[in-house]
């Protein structure tokens, strides 16, 4: 499932008790880093910044949290200078 449908699953996320957590382990690839074949549509608010569980938080109306363990492609770039 791409990132974007997520947005589908409300109605299922919506039937879980209310005091339960999502665990979000997808992950987003901007329009520009993903290969034709997916043909992904943007979700301006993250490529703005937003982080993506916030973004999935407000979709979905239920607290997300994110494994700290993603691989993300730009991941490594932005972490280059920490070591």
């Amino acid at each position: 499932m791409r990132f974007q449908q997520l947005t589908a699953l409300k109605p299922l996320i919506s039937e879980v008790a209310s005091d339960i957590t999502v665990v979000d382990t997808s992950n987003y690839l901007p329009a520009s880093g993903q290969p034709e074949q997916y043909e992904a549509s943007p979700v301006e608010a993250i490529d703005a910044g937003q982080p993506e569980t916030a973004w999935l938080q407000e979709q979905w109306g239920r607290p997300v949290i994110a494994p700290g363990t993603r691989s993300l492609p730009h991941a490594s770039k932005q972490g280059e200078g920490a070591r």
